[in-house]
């Protein structure tokens, strides 16, 4: 036993002091120490002794007293035990989750036979946190079904020259929930390659596939095909095969390395994907003090990851240190200041902040507790972005439960970020914060809030659209026509009242082509109403906007339409062209039941015309987007199949493959944005 005590001392010697109200409070600890290694010695040795009870007596011992400054004393033992200390140490060490911190200290080590141990000891956890870790990975023909089923929804994706901010969205908003994890030793190039759009639209499959083929990568399926947890990795083309548990070792070896940032920096990002509660645990112990393992955790809580630890002093004010400084590298872009590396950088930072708003979003924090109070901390000095950061994180935070005196700072403070010019999704993440605050206080002070409010709301979903709008009326806003039209158009339009928004709508819209969002989206909103809404709308644009009210007519059965369809029918067959107006008038009137017919044969006759092929694209569009819409489904494949052959008859380049054109425009694609949130400061 007196073998160990030297290195024992010696380690005792190195360790750093350790601040305490009193020296004998110092030297009681530095006693404790003392005793735990002297225990730990003790327990090594008892696993060369001869006594297999006491060898099976040490290891039960030391599977809960081992920890990572213990590391030397398991060097030595390992350089002077035989095989049998080496499985006893392995078997001890894997036992419990909380000695993956030994396992990463031990694959830092340059002896082969500690590594050796590190892997074993990161295998054993993560094979006891997954059974299908040592399954060897898939490649994508051998994947689930679910996974390579072509047919599932088509989605759109906005790509950019930087693959893990591409992986990162379609994982969240596509991939089911199968964490996406790029490897580290994946080497992502400065520019992707060029490809012919930077719009990539497909299924979730085809969108990985994709990307990964832009960038040279490789994607391959860890965990098993049955496992109860998928995982895919994205790693670079040709490097050699390795399971999840493998896998894991390599990550953790990178998140550790010596004077490799970058290193650390992929480590810990692919350890947090996966979710796997050991690596979390790691993490967050090292994140106090480690940024890559903060960023990292940062990441996974807002993917979903449940890491109420970030929450507690002192992680959350550096989760918003770390926001605040990307949001601070925007201002400077904004503001004319070029960073370091122009073409990355503001991009990282962009993506920093968004998963900084994410993990404050799934953290939730009230404004009334110690959290909520860091994050209100300072709150005028802060940049934009930095303020969009905290009304994310607060409108979220459960705050609908506080009383009325204690919402009441708060709820000052997002009317101002509402009211004040600027970044819509800030605004707008302050009207999410009111909707919560709203049951409980209600301020019906006059709001202002300006004419570009309005294009950000109509952008929203529908249904998100709807909620802020009724916010608003809670909060006592009255819409303006002549201050702010596109806010009042989306007003009436929410609120049920088409006659009121083509009002609004009728000067604005006056000289608009035919295939303006406005008009249609008028006109989606004209052909669901009853019959009595229809000649509202149409009345209400009369005197500003003929055109449309006519355009809007002519779709409907009855004396007034049918003269419509008439008169644009009698144009087309005198002149063999028509206007857009003309053109419009007919796809509108596509299905209709005295004169459908007509007008569909007058759209196909101008595109069997080589000069006016051109202009009859858009009618036939929505011709087909009208039968599709509105029930006519029958009448869908005859009229694809003329309106290939009349634009074939015409010469025109775009014949080859119209039919499929044209059912591909019905079919709804979702575009991969961050919509939902408004994600765009």
């Amino acid at each position: 036993m007196r073998a160990w005590l030297p290195l024992a001392a010696a380690l005792l010697a190195a360790a750093p002091a350790i601040a305490a109200p009193s020296a004998s409070r110092t030297l009681r600890t530095v006693r404790e120490e003392a005793s735990a290694l002297d225990e730990v010695s003790q327990l090594l040795e008892a696993l060369a002794t001869g006594d297999l009870a006491a060898r099976v007596r040490a290891e039960g011992q030391l599977a809960t007293s081992l920890r990572p400054e213990h590391v030397p004393l398991l060097a030595q033992a390992l350089a002077t035990g035989d095989a049998e200390v080496r499985l006893r140490l392995s078997a001890a060490l894997g036992r419990s989750d909380r000695h993956l911190g030994i396992g990463a200290r031990l694959l830092q080590e340059d002896a082969p036979q500690v590594r050796a141990l590190g892997e074993e000891v990161v295998q054993s956890l993560c094979l006891r946190w997954h059974p299908g870790a040592l399954a060897p990975p898939l490649e994508p023909l051998e994947w689930p079904r679910s996974l390579r089923d072509g047919e599932g929804e088509r989605m759109e994706l906005p790509a950019t020259d930087l693959l893990r901010v591409d992986l990162d969205l379609l994982a969240r908003r596509a991939m089911g929930g199968v964490p996406v994890v790029v490897d580290p030793a994946f080497e992502e190039p400065v520019r992707a390659v060029p490809a012919r759009g930077r719009e990539l639209e497909g299924t979730a499959l085809e969108l990985l596939v994709a990307l990964c083929g832009r960038h040279s990568a490789r994607p391959v399926l860890l965990g098993g095909q049955d496992g109860p947890r998928i995982f895919l990795a994205v790693r670079t083309r040709g490097r050699v095969a390795e399971s999840l548990a493998e896998s894991a070792v390599g990550w953790l070896e990178a998140a550790t390395r010596r004077f490799d940032p970058e290193a650390n920096r992929r480590g810990a990002a692919a350890l947090a994907r996966l979710g796997w509660p050991a690596a979390l645990r790691w993490l967050e112990e090292r994140a106090a003090e480690d940024e890559h393992a903060l960023r990292a955790l940062v990441e996974a809580a807002g993917a979903g990851q449940p890491l109420p630890g970030l929450t507690r002093a002192p992680l959350l004010p550096r989760v918003l240190a770390l926001g605040d400084e990307a949001a601070r590298t925007l201002a400077a872009e904004r503001n004319g200041a070029r960073s370091a590396d122009p073409a990355e950088r503001p991009r990282d930072a962009r993506a920093t902040v968004e998963a900084c708003a994410r993990a404050l979003r799934s953290l939730a924090p009230a404004p009334t507790s110690p959290a909520g109070q860091t994050m209100l901390a300072g709150w005028e000095v802060l940049p934009e972005e930095a303020r969009w950061m905290r009304l994310v994180g607060l409108a979220h935070g459960g705050s609908a439960l506080l009383d009325a005196a204690a919402a009441g700072p708060v709820r000052a403070r997002a009317r101002a970020e509402l009211e004040r010019v600027g970044s819509p999704p800030r605004r707008l993440a302050a009207l999410a914060l009111l909707a919560q605050l709203a049951p409980r206080a209600v301020d019906r002070t006059p709001l202002e809030l300006g004419a570009s409010f309005g294009a950000a709301l109509r952008s929203l979903p529908s249904a998100r659209r709807a909620a802020c709008l009724a916010t608003l009326a809670r909060e006592g806003y009255v819409p303006d026509s002549s201050a702010a039209p596109e806010l009042a158009f989306a007003w009436w339009l929410a609120m049920g009242e088409p006659s009121r928004a083509a009002a609004v709508a009728g000067a604005r819209l006056e000289g608009a082509g035919p295939w303006s969002e406005e008009w249609r989206e008028l006109a989606r909103l004209h052909d669901a109403a009853p019959t009595r809404q229809r000649a509202e709308v149409a009345s209400a644009l009369g005197p500003s906007a003929p055109g449309l009210a006519a355009w809007l007519r002519a779709g409907d059965p009855g004396g007034a339409g049918d003269a419509l369809v008439r008169e644009a029918l009698e144009r087309v067959r005198e002149s063999k062209a028509a206007t857009a107006q003309d053109l419009g008038l007919l796809a509108r009137a596509a299905r209709n039941p005295v004169l459908g017919s007509r007008a569909r044969q007058a759209l196909l006759a101008v595109a069997r015309d080589g000069d006016g092929a051109a202009e009859a694209l858009p009618a036939l569009r929505l011709a087909w987007d009208l039968l599709e819409r509105l029930g006519e489904t029958e009448q869908l494949p005859e009229f694809e199949r003329e309106a290939e052959l009349a634009l074939r008859q015409a010469g025109h380049p775009l014949a080859a493959g119209f039919a499929r054109t044209l059912r591909e425009s019905g079919r709804k694609v979702r575009r991969l944005g961050d919509e939902e949130w408004g994600l765009e400061p």
